[in-house]
């Protein structure tokens, strides 16, 4: 979806409730667990379309990252780790999304700035 001519990323907040977050770093993902997280997939309908963000990036580049989807206005309701995108806009030029994601890939999607 554009904006003004622009693909951006969606940027909706995801809020991490305390025990989601005790309930991810019990089943093992290391580091500091946010408190919140945004949406970074291109920008899509309200309502119908999953809401996805990195929670944690593991040591190994290949592989991926832990990933949590939600939809409008509720708390993840999926974690799991996903590997990379295997596209690229050139070399050194990865694709920074998971290999399932909807739309626009990492280097054609600007950052939505959105305050909430």
């Amino acid at each position: 979806m554009t904006l003004g001519g622009l693909r951006t990323q969606c940027g909706e907040l995801a809020n991490l409730s305390e025990p989601f977050r005790e309930l991810v770093t019990q089943a093992g993902i290391r580091g500091e667990v946010p408190h919140a997280v945004r949406c970074v997939v291109e920008r899509h309908r309200v309502g119908d379309e999953l809401h996805h963000a990195v929670l944690a990036e593991l040591p190994l580049a290949d592989a991926g990252d832990i990933w949590v989807s939600w939809l409008d206005s509720r708390e993840p309701h999926e974690v799991e780790r996903r590997v990379y995108c295997p596209v690229t806009a050139g070399p050194g030029i990865p694709c920074e999304l998971h290999a399932l994601h909807p739309d626009g890939h990492s280097w054609e999607l600007a950052e939505r700035h959105v305050t909430g």
